[in-house]
């Protein structure tokens, strides 16, 4: 059997630390997001992954914390399972017959995906020019139905630091982490590391431009790292709320070969 395909998540790892928003301590913060990818992942038949992922965040001084949960549409290759960073069990309705000697099958599924549970540290520069850093740890929970192979079914750890700062007009950034992969009955997967790196460009006092890269080894032996670029665009309404769409790109087998998403941040007490 050929390994199991692997899905990336849909939004850059370094795009929030870039567009970060001026919020207040106490206030709550709702992200919604329509994200669209098509990919082969390494396979012979092209994918489609629709998702619409809410978070709800909230700021206590230098803490924040979030939960995120995703509703996924997959069309395409059934052994193909979306997840957070790269998650994938091979275990698809399909994964039986993806064999160098047959066709893999074709199916849609969808349903609530993988959530997420997030708790951060900021650590604020003591001069404006200074770096901004942020460490995060986050627990990936198996609330998908892996039997739609929507989820691997297994809890994911991971801590990543992130740091930024103003150079001007410009906000380039970087961010390192490592993820603890959880196995399944079936397949052990690899422990990975995972990278970004970009920068934001403020157009104005209300608009911005992002680019960057994404990095993360891949959870199967044998297969191709994920690589992809991004371009953004975001915008600060009236009303505190912020608007942006983001397309990317991918640069290897086993990343999507392109993608779009827009999204909206509503921040309220």
């Amino acid at each position: 059997m050929d390994l199991p395909t692997t899905l990336k998540k849909s939004i850059p790892l370094l795009l929030p630390l870039l567009l970060m928003t001026n919020v207040r301590a106490g206030q709550f913060v709702l992200d919604v997001a329509y994200q669209l990818e098509s990919g082969d992942y390494g396979s012979d038949t092209s994918t489609d992954v629709s998702s619409i992922p809410l978070q709800l965040k909230y700021f206590a001084d230098v803490w924040s914390f979030a939960l995120e949960v995703p509703y996924v549409s997959v069309r395409g290759d059934a052994t193909v399972v979306p997840g957070v960073r790269g998650q994938s069990a091979g275990q698809g309705p399909g994964s039986s017959i993806n064999t160098p000697t047959s066709t893999t099958q074709s199916v849609t599924r969808s349903g609530i995906g993988d959530s997420q549970l997030s708790v951060s540290r900021a650590f604020f520069p003591q001069q404006q020019e200074g770096i901004f850093y942020e460490l995060t740890a986050t627990v990936k929970l198996a609330t998908a139905d892996q039997k739609k192979s929507l989820g691997t079914g297994e809890t994911d750890y991971s801590i990543k630091l992130s740091m930024s700062m103003e150079m001007g007009n410009w906000m380039p950034g970087v961010s390192a982490g490592y993820q603890l992969t959880g196995d399944t009955a079936d397949t052990d997967f690899n422990d990975v590391w995972f990278f970004s790196a970009g920068t934001g460009y403020r157009l104005d006092q209300s608009s911005r431009l992002s680019a960057g890269i994404d990095f993360e080894q891949a959870v199967n032996d044998g297969a191709d790292d994920f690589t992809a670029v991004s371009l953004g665009y975001s915008r600060d309404l009236a009303s505190q709320a912020s608007v942006g769409i983001n397309v990317k790109a991918g640069l290897t087998d086993n990343s999507l070969d392109k993608g779009l998403s827009v999204f909206v941040s509503i921040p309220f007490k």
